[in-house]
């Protein structure tokens, strides 16, 4: 078996096929195991990102799944609409002005590159012909590709005590489409809440 070196083109197909492939994924969570309180019934969601854009995205789309399941929830950048204030003060502002009893917080920690061997027959255009198409005795090629994977913290903390009760490690290709990106990882922190009790 070899590996070779590609053109930018079929680098870029294969990326495309590994991201419609893959969905963001909720790799770990915690819990504080001391707290003992009523699941929450009103939450703030904050997404902390240099865009202004994303996060509206970001927010609109978790407080629509939230709601969807019949948890009240409110964006901060309604409160809050500039990114660059998104600060201690303001998110405790932001709380009381919308009686929220808990913050769900998302941002993105990091961006790690990865390699993948991905198996091939014919990498070249012109190179497949009917034998070879069929045959099971042709040696494999396999193409060296290397993608990114972003890593995203999400923590819920108790408005009340200002407590962290849960935390998420999530991670996801790098993509332009936010929206979806923001459902998927949406959904898998509210069902992971929902199972911890805690919404």
């Amino acid at each position: 078996m070899k590996t070779i070196h590609f053109s930018p083109m079929l680098a870029g197909v294969i990326v495309a096929t590994l991201s419609a492939c893959a969905s963001t994924t909720l790799d770990t969570t915690w819990r504080d195991p001391t707290f003992a309180g009523q699941p929450f019934t009103k939450v703030l969601v904050v997404g902390s990102t240099d865009s202004a854009e994303n996060r509206r995205i970001f927010e609109d789309t978790v407080v629509g799944e939230l709601k969807a399941r019949g948890v009240n929830a409110v964006a901060s950048y309604t409160m809050i609409p500039n990114e660059s204030d998104v600060k201690r003060e303001r998110v405790i502002e932001a709380v009381r002005t919308a009686g929220a009893d808990c913050v769900i917080s998302t941002r993105v920690v990091g961006v790690e590159t990865k390699r993948e061997q991905v198996p091939v027959q014919s990498p070249f255009p012109g190179d497949m012909d009917l034998y070879r198409q069929y045959s099971p005795m042709e040696a494999g090629t396999t193409i060296r590709q290397d993608y990114q994977i972003a890593h995203m913290e999400s923590n819920l903390f108790d408005a009340r005590t200002g407590k962290m009760v849960w935390w998420g490690r999530s991670s996801a290709f790098p993509t332009a489409d936010i929206s979806r990106l923001s459902r998927e990882l949406g959904n898998s922190i509210i069902s992971s809440l929902k199972d911890a009790k805690l919404l």
